[in-house]
């Protein structure tokens, strides 16, 4: 109770900080500044359905990988109003391309008690579900103050972040505590959960959600369509999802294979579109032109780098490439979805970094499916060998497709559990 009591008391006195650097990443991100208030837990005008089922997903990648459940529970819960939270505008831009009005969408608030008990006032939930890894020690409390049920699903517990909640366990025990069910990706997910104050008897080794994601019927069409419209038969390499100083790595480091390889394009496609204007710096810093996707031009035969630079596209570019590797795996942020070309049969290669995809990256390698580099050297020496091995290129390929698809029937037996679970 103190250390309940200690940690609202912290929150609130840092609210006003909190709310200062909100309105500051607003200026220089003007993508935050839409419905900005709504992090503070203020949402003038809504109209609101209580009693109903939330589900919050961070950004893009937690979104992806909660769609299945999300549909499938449209279809369950047709009677009651179902609200999603971001974090990231981009995350809201996914969830109202794919469900438009169906659903509600709102900003989670800052984790302070002001905004917190506003914002479940004022929604009022009867269940909430909470994707992957987002632990919020203010929410998670008062959800258990209001009883609501709480429910994490695709739910992981990084190395790093397990050792920071063991060392601050008087504060984190009873935030595990306010759980109600866990839907854990691994056995060891399962065991650090466990550890940390869920009861065994509520928590449920149920596999990755991410393996849910339906490839759309036409996509190899209109990858192959697009692929001939921008760039003709030229080798594609693509870098997904990538993040600060990762493209200058990836560049600096395929200077052989861009002269080697005449026909080659290198695809840049940041986590965060709004970098365009610092990866177009880099290329110019290593004597590259680029060409950017919003900008509708032609790619000229003598230039090899393109940015991707809009929402929602990265998967239609996997599905063209002849190699892709996935960022935030060769800086310290952990690694990002694997399965989007696993699952296309593109061969795939990553960084050192995997602390988000753990289980995944290792059973790949594993299985010989994807290919673990060390450092930006290596990706050069891998892909050069790639893209001169047409036949290793197939064979890492279908490896990866099989292992994806091997793993399909039991996340849908995963959804099923769950809705069953939440109903």
């Amino acid at each position: 109770m103190l250390a309940r009591l200690l940690l609202f008391l912290v929150t609130t006195l840092c609210f006003p900080v909190v709310i200062l650097y909100v309105c500051v990443k607003a200026c220089y991100r003007p993508q935050y500044r839409e419905r900005c208030y709504e992090r503070m837990g203020i949402y003038p005008g809504r109209s609101v359905k209580p009693e109903g089922l939330w589900i919050h997903a961070c950004s893009v990648g937690e979104v992806e990988s909660v769609l299945p459940l999300i549909r499938s529970l449209q279809e369950q819960l047709d009677d009651h109003s179902l609200l999603v939270t971001t974090i990231t505008p981009t995350g809201a831009a996914r969830i109202k391309a794919e469900f438009g009005s169906s659903v509600q969408h709102a900003y989670l608030p800052l984790d302070s008690p002001l905004s917190v008990y506003a914002f479940l006032s004022r929604f009022k939930p009867k269940r909430a579900v909470i994707v992957e890894k987002e632990i919020w020690p203010v929410l998670f409390l008062a959800c258990q103050h209001k009883k609501i049920n709480l429910v994490l699903v695709n739910a992981m517990v990084s190395e790093h972040s397990f050792v920071r909640y063991c060392r601050w366990n008087c504060i984190f025990n009873p935030v595990f505590q306010a759980v109600s069910n866990v839907f854990a990706q691994s056995r060891k997910d399962a065991s650090r959960f466990e550890r940390l104050g869920v009861s065994s008897d509520h928590i449920h080794v149920a596999g990755n959600l991410k393996f849910q994601k339906q490839i759309p019927v036409d996509l190899q069409n209109q990858a192959k369509q697009l692929k001939q419209q921008l760039f003709g038969d030229r080798l594609i390499f693509i870098a997904g999802s990538t993040h600060d100083n990762e493209e200058a790595l990836i560049l600096q480091s395929l200077r052989q294979s861009i002269l080697s390889f005449n026909d080659l394009v290198i695809i840049l496609a940041p986590r965060h579109p709004q970098r365009c204007a610092d990866i177009t710096r880099v290329c110019q810093e290593n004597g590259l032109s680029e060409v950017i996707r919003s900008s509708a031009q032609p790619m000229p035969c003598d230039q090899s780098v393109f940015i991707l630079d809009t929402l929602g596209e990265l998967f239609l570019f996997y599905a063209m490439a002849d190699v892709a590797f996935v960022g935030g795996s060769l800086v310290d942020i952990g690694c990002h979805n694997l399965l989007e070309p696993a699952m296309l049969g593109v061969p795939v290669l990553f960084g050192p970094s995997i602390g988000n995809v753990e289980n995944i990256a290792k059973d790949l390698v594993n299985q010989n499916a994807a290919i673990q580099i060390m450092d930006a050297d290596q990706l050069n020496h891998e892909l050069h060998r790639l893209l001169h091995d047409q036949r290793k290129r197939m064979e890492l390929g279908n490896r990866a497709k099989e292992y994806v698809d091997s793993h399909h029937a039991a996340s849908k037996k995963t959804v099923d559990t769950i809705c069953s679970t939440l109903n």
